[in-house]
């Protein structure tokens, strides 16, 4: 796959298309949060949250209530993207990029 082949991922709030490679660069921490990572919106600064999964990414955020759950406001399918992980991290790979995101254990450990 080619970098032309990228989908774009559009901010729910502004609208503006940035490729998945740039919404895991502009990752605020490396630290999974319920299955997703933070994220600023790499047009508007906007504050959200990335789901990545073999094949797919979203974006969206977190609700409110507790148990605190992704909302996903806008999803894409990507081809070549893979993930694999251990109990402590998340590996994202797409195309020669690697991503590494740390779990956070759960409250209480």
């Amino acid at each position: 796959m080619s970098l032309e082949q990228l989908k774009p991922l559009r901010c729910p709030r502004c609208g503006g298309p940035s490729d998945l490679p740039t919404w895991l660069d502009h990752a605020r921490t490396k630290v999974l949060e319920h299955g997703t990572v933070p994220v600023d919106c790499p047009r508007c600064r906007t504050d959200l949250q990335l789901e990545v999964k073999p094949g797919h990414a979203a974006i969206g955020s977190l609700s409110e209530t507790t148990p605190r759950m992704f909302r996903p406001e806008t999803r894409i399918a990507q081809a070549d993207l893979t993930t694999s992980g251990s109990p402590d991290a998340l590996k994202v790979v797409w195309q020669r990029r690697e991503w590494w995101f740390q779990k956070r254990p759960p409250v209480g450990s």
